[in-house]
């Protein structure tokens, strides 16, 4: 596991989103997202977790 820390855009470019998107994301509370000063930062195991948890549920095979 690794404690890599990403700046907002560095995010916004990892979910292929402009960083105008994953700012207001950050701001809402829908990312996981800190604030250090002004700035936001996202944990790499913290941003992954988001992703898999924001997964479309399968749907079953016939």
């Amino acid at each position: 596991m690794t404690n890599e820390v990403r700046n907002i855009r560095e995010v916004a470019s990892l979910l292929r989103v402009a960083a105008m998107t994953a700012y207001p994301m950050a701001q809402r509370g829908e990312s996981p997202a800190l604030k250090v000063r002004r700035q936001w930062h996202v944990r790499r195991v913290d941003l992954d977790a988001w992703i898999y948890a924001q997964r479309a549920p399968a749907r079953p095979r016939k």
